[in-house]
């Protein structure tokens, strides 16, 4: 296989040419002629540099899927480089035009993309790819984001069949041995496990056959392992290659088969090629027909917040979104809002010892689709916030520059990140909340579709809060003593409003100023309330906005 050479790498090794002039060296003379010598011309496989060192392949494929059909990939991970064939030239033509002229991000990284001297990939032979059949294994684990141990991987192949032994060794990576009891179990672990995430998005496995018939243990530890009695694991996992093998560590502290913590909680299945959303990572939350919080086998919000992370939210997309390259524009294909890019906002003025990713998710989702909030550790009172489109920004900045919460009047401008990376490791705020959340699948999010987007009433903070959603029977003293329960500012008026429907209530409530209603709006918005008609029943998730003047319809 032919190696590309970069033009950097001509002009680094240009050697100095005599003009005909005398003792000078025309620089834009050989430039030239390197340029030409080296412009590889177009081929169905383009060379990709500038890589995430772990980058898998399924991740290169989403990236790339939308100029036209893949025939073949191949990575290089300690180089960086990958290389993938079209099965059009055409398609590999667009790719290496749009990349020229505008940035193309592969799992939250631009890279180069170029032609390749070649015009095939070469691919390995059967005995190459495979190995000759055995009944040990050897695993690589690309993209390790969590501890991988002789309990997560004997719980990952228990499932196939028996398991022996296992044996993990850390030279180059993550690497593992495991042996079956027979070379059948072993060739069915292989198909199963081959390129399947252990968890969410990473610890990506390569499984193929080793040479080594039988493994040697001499201790039990994290790394090696003799497993003397057939696994009685306990639970029949569905192994899927498009959804991971286990459940979030933050979920426990033993691996636990994905599938253990409840079903996908959607209708629209996700596109060929894209994980399915993780709604299993404990008890979450929907909305019933008539605006009620209900309990559900889907995502907890605090999991979801603290830490959901896809391929596509590598770009600030999230759960259920695929990136188009093409327009820049993330997809939704169900479970999440759409988001752009560009969309980030800094927000200076805010009182850390009050905020919280939450209180500011509040005010902000009144004015548009929040993504992601991440509180800055290094500058005290900024924060950095995602928006779902460029309207949204600008509603932001429009309408809530120069508005005061807790004493400080807030700065809002235009970032210039295009997204919000997502924060591993996040710092807690004053409240033990994480300093990073991601919303992109809150079902408080306002402006979800155009109908939606249409019924709500955009305004500048006021002192009137317009509320709705509130249980039927809701009286003043029980309003009035929500925002006591939350230790916010106390409202001197309260008008209840001629309701909509039979489920729910409706009204204003009147504060002494602007600011003390900002900052309850900040903790009340989005709170549950208690359904008295049904004490067991699902709660209410009260909304609020600012309001001019009482509503009239």
């Amino acid at each position: 296989m032919t190696t590309d050479i970069s033009t950097d790498y001509a002009y680094r090794v240009m050697k100095k040419q005599r003009t005909n002039g005398g003792e000078g060296y025309s620089t834009s003379q050989s430039m030239d002629s390197i340029d030409r010598k080296h412009k590889v011309p177009p081929s169905p496989v383009i060379h990709i540099r500038g890589l995430l060192e772990y980058v898998s392949e399924l991740e290169i494929r989403d990236a790339l899927q939308t100029f036209g059909n893949i025939s073949y990939c191949m990575t290089f991970p300690n180089k960086q480089m990958a290389l993938v064939e079209f099965e059009d030239i055409e398609a590999a033509k667009e790719v290496v035009n749009f990349a020229s002229t505008k940035a193309l991000f592969i799992n939250g990284k631009q890279a180069m993309f170029n032609f390749s001297t070649s015009q095939q990939i070469t691919r390995p032979t059967k005995e190459q790819s495979e190995g000759e059949p055995n009944n040990v294994l050897l695993l690589t684990v690309d993209n390790v984001q969590h501890p991988i141990t002789v309990d997560v991987l004997y719980a990952v192949c228990s499932p196939v069949g028996t398991v022996f032994r296992i044996v993990i060794f850390r030279r180059n990576g993550v690497q593992a041995m495991v042996e079956f009891d027979s070379i059948e179990t072993a060739a069915k672990a292989r198909s199963v496990l081959h390129r399947a995430d252990i968890y969410l998005n990473c610890c990506t496995i390569k499984a193929e056959f080793a040479k080594p018939k039988t493994l040697t243990v001499r201790r039990n530890d994290l790394d090696t392992w003799d497993f003397t009695v057939a696994s009685n694991f306990g639970h029949d996992i569905a192994v899927m290659k498009t959804q991971p093998l286990l459940a979030d560590p933050k979920l426990s502290t033993m691996p636990v088969p994905y599938n253990m913590y409840g079903s996908v909680a959607t209708t629209q299945r996700p596109m060929p090629g894209i994980s399915e959303p993780l709604l299993a990572q404990g008890r979450g939350a929907g909305t019933a027909g008539d605006g009620r919080w209900t309990e559900g086998q889907g995502y907890d919000n605090q999991m979801m917040m603290a830490g959901y992370d896809m391929m596509a939210a590598s770009r600030g997309l999230g759960r259920g979104t695929m990136y188009n390259p093409m327009t820049g524009v993330g997809q939704s294909m169900g479970g999440g809002v759409e988001c752009q890019d560009n969309c980030v906002l800094m927000v200076y003025g805010l009182v850390t010892e009050r905020m919280t990713c939450t209180k500011l998710f509040n005010l902000l989702c009144l004015y548009g689709n929040v993504i992601r909030i991440k509180f800055l550790k290094s500058k005290d009172g900024s924060a950095m916030v995602q928006m779902g489109d460029r309207e949204g920004c600008e509603r932001v900045c429009r309408l809530l520059s120069e508005a005061k919460l807790y004493g400080n009047k807030l700065q809002i401008s235009f970032s210039k990140q295009p997204y919000l990376q997502a924060v591993q490791s996040p710092f807690n705020m004053f409240d033990g909340s994480p300093s990073f959340m991601d919303f992109q699948t809150n079902r408080n999010n306002r402006y979800t579709t155009p109908g939606a987007a249409a019924k709500i009433r955009i305004t500048s903070p006021t002192n009137i809060l317009y509320f709705y959603n509130a249980p039927h029977s809701l009286d003043e003293s029980t309003l009035i003593q929500t925002f006591l329960d939350a230790g916010t500012a106390v409202p001197t008026k309260t008008a209840m409003l001629p309701a909509k429907s039979e489920k729910s209530s409706r009204g204003c409530v009147y504060f002494e100023d602007v600011e003390g209603a900002s900052e309850a709006l900040m903790v009340v918005n989005n709170s549950k309330m208690k359904n008295p008609s049904a004490p067991g029943g699902a709660p209410y998730v009260l909304k609020l906005t600012f309001s001019h003047a009482p509503p009239t319809a």
